[in-house]
């Protein structure tokens, strides 16, 4: 059986400790899982603006993208579809200031927190070894660009 192959590109957001997070609305509870903001690359899209209008369009924040931190590869299933997810995740900041929206913004389908590092580890998560490897190196990020897989071809 095939994939369906999905490019997205992602924003890493930290506020001091905690990191900004996503879960999808439309899932039942137990099947929800943590994402980093962001979203599908659409045709002729740079990853960058990808990521920084998508998080504008969930939260009503502009975000400010900075360098590519991770290209990650992830093999999962969702929806009983095999899929294989190319991303790229961005160094991102926002105004320390901004209030997060308490749920998803008219036509969104995402609620966007944050959460503490031991908060995120207790939780699923998608890609879960790209999650590690943010957590690993922490608000500072990594020393340079680091590839992650996730997942079995």
């Amino acid at each position: 059986m095939s994939k369906r192959v999905v490019r997205v590109a992602r924003l890493i957001i930290w506020r001091g400790e905690r990191l900004l997070v996503q879960e999808d609305e439309r899932l039942a509870p137990d099947d929800q899982f943590l994402r980093m903001p962001g979203g599908r690359i659409e045709p002729d899209e740079a990853p960058a603006r990808t990521a920084a209008r998508e998080f504008a369009e969930e939260t009503g924040i502009e975000a400010i993208v900075g360098l590519p931190l991770y290209i990650g590869e992830a093999h999962f299933r969702r929806r009983g579809r095999a899929l294989h997810e190319i991303a790229v995740y961005f160094g991102a900041r926002i105004d320390a200031a901004a209030p997060l929206p308490a749920t998803p913004r008219d036509g969104e389908h995402v609620r966007t927190f944050e959460l503490s590092r031991d908060d995120v580890l207790v939780r699923p998560r998608l890609p879960e070894r790209l999650f590690d490897a943010v957590l690993e190196d922490g608000p500072a990020g990594p020393a340079t660009l680091r590839y992650v897989v996730d997942g079995e071809p």
